[in-house]
């Protein structure tokens, strides 16, 4: 993992809609994971759509056991995605998940299927 400032690594999906210029967030952006080089110690899986987008999309944080630095390591990062949700997971470990349902009660429209 990269570290310093500046830096900012991620592995995020969009919809497909935006290569055809529906543009952001319209399309929904899933962040697997986001790291700020500047603080390598807390990882982010975030959602984001037209209604949570930016700073308030509907996601969290989480670190390493032990207060360990990502740069340190290789780790591996996936998201299992259904009908009901996705679950972001590191290193085999569940770290966020978001519900459908909950995100449309509490977030706005579910733009994710």
């Amino acid at each position: 993992m990269p570290k310093g400032n500046g830096f900012w690594p991620a592995f995020w999906m969009m919809g497909a809609d935006f290569l055809t210029g529906r543009p952001w967030p319209y399309n929904g952006e899933v962040d697997i994971m986001e790291i700020l080089g500047k603080d390598t110690f807390t990882a982010y899986s975030t959602l984001h759509a037209p209604a949570y987008n930016g700073g308030g999309g509907s996601g969290g944080p989480y670190t390493l056991p032990g207060g360990a630095d990502f740069a340190n390591d290789y780790h591996v990062w996936s998201a299992y995605w259904d009908s009901q949700g996705i679950t972001f997971s590191l290193d085999g470990q569940v770290v966020v998940t978001k519900a459908k349902a909950e995100i449309e009660a509490t977030r706005g429209p579910w733009i994710y299927d």
